[in-house]
């Protein structure tokens, strides 16, 4: 798993990509580029777990891919 730099994906590929996708058409701008560059973002590799079942639900994941 690798953490990607939320501000470069930003700036490479632009607002209007993120706002294509469902989980983020109703956001603003802001809220965008803050979850973008506050939050983590995650590059799994192949048969690598975002979680696993019994895990704890404590937070919540937007798949981009």
């Amino acid at each position: 798993m690798q953490t990607l730099d939320g501000k470069a994906l930003l700036q490479e590929q632009g607002l209007n990509h993120f706002k294509a996708g469902s989980a983020f058409g109703a956001l603003s701008d802001d809220a965008i580029r803050f979850l973008l560059t506050r939050g983590r973002i995650l590059a799994l590799g192949d048969r690598e777990d975002l979680f696993r079942p019994g895990q704890p639900g404590e937070s919540f994941f937007v798949v981009l891919e």
